[in-house]
């Protein structure tokens, strides 16, 4: 275990997050969400403002780690590099199919954009997620 879950811990809440733009949903202005090949972008969640003390994550090329998700492929996984704060470039997508049913009744196009804020947790309101975790490899 790197620790990284071990550092600052902490979970979002709806409601204004003061000196951090931390937000959940909105439309997503990003470039690069439209995986090549494929006609739907990707569905924009949380984004966190990375200078907030509680994103235990870095970036040298933008301010913001947006967090995206396939739901219309099938929520297959996908990974992607943040180039900047307005551009992404996905690397791997686990699959381009979207089912033929897709979008279902009243799937919206996006979530409405509302601002969070990150509250820590202790390590006794950690500790029965963390232990859920896999250890080198392996699920408990």
């Amino acid at each position: 275990m790197n620790g990284f879950t071990m550092t600052s811990v902490a979970r979002a809440v709806p409601g204004n997050s003061g000196d951090f733009s931390h937000r959940f949903g909105g439309l997503p202005s990003y470039s690069g969400i439209v995986p090549r090949g494929a006609r739907q972008p990707l569905h924009l969640l949380p984004t966190f403002d990375t200078t907030d003390p509680l994103v235990p994550v870095q970036l040298k090329s933008a301010r913001v780690l947006p967090l995206f998700y396939g739901f219309p492929y099938n929520a297959g996984a996908v990974g992607y590099r943040v180039v900047s704060d307005n551009e992404i470039k996905i690397l791997f997508m686990e699959s381009l199919q979207i089912p033929a049913d897709f979008p279902y009744p009243d799937y919206p196009e996006r979530f409405p954009e509302i601002p969070i804020s990150l509250l820590p947790i202790s390590y006794e309101e950690h500790k029965p997620f963390h232990s859920k975790l896999p250890q080198n490899g392996t699920a408990r």
